[in-house]
Formats: structure tokens, sequence, C-alpha cells
């Protein structure tokens, strides 16, 4: 029996990715706007006075003159009511010239606000404002009395810093959403004086490799040193929710983000890499065109492969014409991820940021820390199910995979399992029997995907349950087929080929060919494998893998469950 084809013609399934995602409400919206929230932040009263005919940028920023680092620290006017702090780089071959030494750091922190605060904004030379920023002696005004907000760390990228135009905008819309923002001054130039387009040059890189590797590594001791600082401070300590800790990263600081957490770093011309710290308070990671190293010199060891392992949910967003931090080499370290990770793919856009990407950007972005910091389950599967925001560049999604949380009451997760020698799929809701797979009691070389989706249990309100068949010895293929269609069930119980071996597990059914808002889609692929008597299916939440399945020739067979996130 040809079951695709059978399908095709009884239940209308077969579709490809494109038309999944156009007859999804979900898949295509607006720009999400600003949110209701007003910003205030900490005190970063300068004296430009003594600029000396200097850039204020060049302090912000930490760039040297005539033999003298400049930094932020140098300017402060009201320094002991500023953000301050220093690090101490240990001593290992990352730190060979800043070991042992104490390096200064200040941070910007801005926060949601009462709408009776009329602190003045601070101007900056560069035409910007430090919105209601204090002043000395000023306690901070929060919008709610007793509210404590989720956090995100802001690290700049190479070179520039939290009151550079692109960057201050962002913090203050993100504030807007209800995060309080903790925004690093890396001031990159005091360890090294590479610039972007330094570093896709490979002898460069060589000539200058320790430098360069001890710049990128002490970034993440900052961040770590100023989360400390600042929950410590008894001004925004209480106000802050030390269990929901994200990072938004550009550039360089995506590398960041995920060293923080405890990815290992390149630290040799040999691709050995290095773990830097590894932080447990960081909850959700998003990196804007995220710097994750060259071809010749990725930033995370010998195929990325210093990321293996971490879960810490993630979102990406690069440029396929970025030859800065190349789209590829992220994909790559993304796909070594486990747990929720996403990666979006601005068409056309290089290594920049400005206005017109912003209603993209933040769509994406609020949707996945809002999940995965206000544990707002709507707005997972909002992520989950977005392919393109309306304005702004053309997307796509390259990564897509939303992890089910842990199963509880009526639900069941769902593993899914992969033979590489048979090219088959297989899953189950059985926990008793994935553990025999991995045990070897299917035979060797079955292996866990790390993809999984959720369903529910057998006898669950308005659940469909799911027919699960073998190939009859002797007469079908050696493989499994799942179906929560009652038609499509009572059919295949006739096809001699295929036996029945009962009810596996239940789950919602697309109304309308259309998932309710708060389910997420999973989509079956077929191995058009009926020639060889080889019949196979993939179910999977993720329509990048969806695509990958069709892309060696499988065939669209659509939407078929809907599963809890």
């Amino acid at each position: 029996m040809k079951l695709g084809s059978w399908l095709g013609a009884c239940v209308a399934l077969l579709t490809g990715v494109a038309a999944v995602a156009a007859q999804d409400p979900l898949a295509r919206v607006a720009a999400l706007p600003p949110g209701p929230h007003l910003a205030a932040c900490s005190n970063v009263a300068q004296d430009f006075s003594r600029l000396m005919g200097e850039t204020a940028e060049s302090f912000w920023e930490g760039t040297p003159h005539e033999g003298q680092y400049r930094y932020l620290s140098l300017l402060l006017s009201e320094a002991s009511s500023s953000l301050r702090f220093t690090i101490t780089p240990p001593a290992t071959e990352l730190f060979p010239r800043f070991h042992g030494n104490a390096v200064e750091y200040v941070a910007l922190f801005c926060y949601p606000t009462a709408a009776t605060n009329t602190r003045p904004d601070y101007p900056l030379p560069n035409g910007r404002a430090v919105p209601r920023m204090e002043r000395a002696g000023e306690a901070p005004i929060w919008a709610g009395a007793g509210a404590r907000y989720p956090l995100l760390v802001y690290s700049h990228g190479l070179g520039g810093s939290p009151l550079s135009d692109e960057y201050l905008g962002s913090i203050t819309r993100f504030v807007s959403h209800g995060y309080a923002v903790l925004a690093m001054f890396h001031g990159d130039p005091r360890f090294s004086r590479v610039r972007l387009e330094d570093l896709g040059d490979y002898f460069y890189a060589v000539r200058n490799f320790n430098e360069i590797v001890e710049m990128q590594a002490v970034r993440p001791l900052s961040v770590v040193a100023g989360l400390d600082m600042l929950l410590a401070d008894a001004r925004y300590g209480d106000h802050l929710d030390p269990a929901r800790i994200g990072i938004f990263g550009t550039s360089l600081g995506g590398e960041t983000a995920l060293l923080t957490v405890g990815a290992k770093l390149t630290a040799s011309l040999g691709l050995s890499a290095q773990t830097v710290v590894q932080d447990p308070r960081i909850k959700a990671i998003t990196g804007y065109v995220p710097y994750s190293g060259q071809s010749f010199l990725p930033a995370f060891g010998d195929n990325q492969s210093g990321v293996d392992g971490l879960g810490v949910p993630y979102l990406g967003i690069g440029g396929t014409a970025d030859f800065t931090a190349p789209i590829g080499l992220t994909e790559q370290a993304v796909n070594r991820l486990s747990g929720s990770r996403f990666l979006v793919a601005f068409q056309g856009v290089g290594h920049r940021y400005d206005a017109s990407l912003v209603p993209d950007i933040f769509t994406w972005t609020i949707n996945f820390f809002d999940g995965f910091l206000k544990d707002d389950a709507a707005a997972k599967v909002r992520l989950a199910r977005l392919e393109e925001v309306l304005e702004g560049p053309n997307d796509g999604t390259r990564i897509d995979y939303l992890a089910p949380t842990a199963p509880s009451g009526a639900e069941a997760l769902v593993p899914e399992f992969y033979h590489p020698g048979l090219k088959h799929f297989f899953l189950t809701a059985s926990v008793a029997e994935a553990a025999g797979i991995d045990g070897g009691a299917a035979g060797a070389g079955w292996q866990r995907t790390g993809l999984a989706f959720k369903a529910l249990n057998l006898g669950a309100p308005l659940a469909a349950p799911v027919c699960r068949f073998y190939g009859t010895p002797g007469l079908g293929p050696n493989s499994h087929f799942y179906t929560a269609h009652a038609g499509e069930c009572g059919f295949v119980k006739t096809v001699p080929s295929w036996f029945y071996e009962g009810l596996a597990f239940a789950v919602e059914v697309p109304a309308d060919g259309v998932c309710p808002a708060n389910r997420v889609p999973v989509y079956r692929a077929y191995n058009n494998g009926f020639p060889q008597n080889d019949s196979n299916h993939r179910y999977t939440t993720s329509r990048s893998s969806y695509a990958a399945s069709l892309g060696a020739n499988w065939v669209a067979e659509g939407l078929v469950f809907c599963a809890m996130p």
C-alpha cells in the first residue's frame, strides 16, 4: 500500500512547507509595536569638559589614546552613584596579559518606571538622551512598587557601547515590554585593537591570536561580575527576579552570551577549546548577527563542538549577506545545541543594525523572551509557528525547534528516534519502550534525534486516539505508522501489509487544516518507499526538519497532529 498517495486523495494532507505556513494564521504576522512601559536609567552623568578634543564615544568604547586607554570611568562626574565594578582574570592561558590585574567596568541599568516619574532625560553629545536618568542621591522609581522584573543583560558588539544610537534605542525598547536591562560597557579596545573587518583576515588573526582570544574571554567574566554587582545592589536587586535572567547579544555580544553559559572558546590555532565560565542563572539567549567565528577559525572549537550539550533556549538572528559573522557558522553551532533552538535568516542583510530591522528583530525576540523568561506558553507557540514578520526584510527559519515542557497530568512525551542504517524514524509515548530502545532492545543503531513533541494520554478530553501500525512480517515494511484520522485508521486495518498494534497516545487534531492558537503543529513526511516495501514516516514539530526531509526526496503529507507546548 502506498500510504502517501492514499492520503493525498482521501484527506488532502499533501502540502509543502510554504503551503503549511501560508495556511497558518500565526505564520505571518504584523510587527510587534513598542510596549506600554516607560524607561528610566541609572546614573551615567559625565563631565564632557574632560574630553580635551576627543569624542565621548572614544571613552564609552574604551579607545586608547597616546598609549593610555580611555574609558567611561574617566568621565563619570557622579561616580559614587554609578554602577561600577572590577574583575580580575584568573591565571590561565586565556589571559596571558591581564591575569591577576583588576580591570574596571561601568554598566548602565534601565528599568520600567512609573508614569509619574518626571525626571529629565540626560542629553548626550551624540544627540541621544538617557531617559529619566537618576542623579546623585536619587532612588529608582519603579513602575510597580512590589513588582519583580525579568532581567536582560545587553552585550553590545565589538568596540560599541550601550550609549551608541542603535543600542540605547534597543535597551529602552526592551524596557517598554516589561524587562529590566543591564547593559555592559565592555571597552574592547582596552584588550585588543582588532576591528570587525580584521576578524575575517586569516593572517591578522594568526598574528594577534592570543590578544583576540583574551578580549573574547574577558567579556563573559564581566557579564557574570556585572550580574553579581547588580543583584547585590540594594537599590535594584529586590525588584529583579534572579530566576528569570536572559542575555541579548549583538555581534560579538552573541558569542559572549554563549560563552557565559558554558560554551568553550577556541583557544588555539589547532582549534582546541576551553570553558571560560558557566553561569546557571542565564535561562535564555538571543544573538543578533551573532559572531560564531570564521571558516578557518570557528568560535567554539573544532566544528563548533564547544557548544555540545548546552540546553539554554537560544534564538539566533543572522543575515544571509553577513560576511563578518557568517550565518553558516552560526547555523553549525545552533544545530549542536540541545533544547529549544531557533535560527532566523534575514534575506540579503549584512552585518548591520538599523531602524529598518527593528520591527523584525523585536517581534522575534520579544516572543522568545516572553516565552522563556516570562513562562508565557502562548508566546512560545507564537514563536514556534512564526515564519515571517510582514515588515522589514524577508525572514526565513533555518532552524526551529520548540522543546516541549515536562509532561504533567494527562500529558505524554513522544521522543523521536532515528536509525542511520535503515534511514528510518520511529516515535513512542511509552517511557518503558523508549528506555528499552536506548538499551538496545530494538537492535543496535537506534538513537534519539533530540526532537520530541508532547501528546496526551489516551482518554484525555477533546483528544483523538492515535492508531499505531507495524509492517506485517513477511508482507509489510520494517516500519511503524501512526494516524489520528479515524477513517485512515479504519482503512489501514484492512490492508494485509500493516498489522494494527493498538492505540499509542492521543492528540488534538487540526480543524480546517489549522491547529488551535495554543498548540504546536506536527507535520508528517513520507519517504516514498512503497516500491521497495520500505515505507517510513517522520512526525515533527520542526518546520526546518520537515523541510530537510522533503529536501531528501520525502513526500510532504502536511499537518496531522496538534501538540501541547
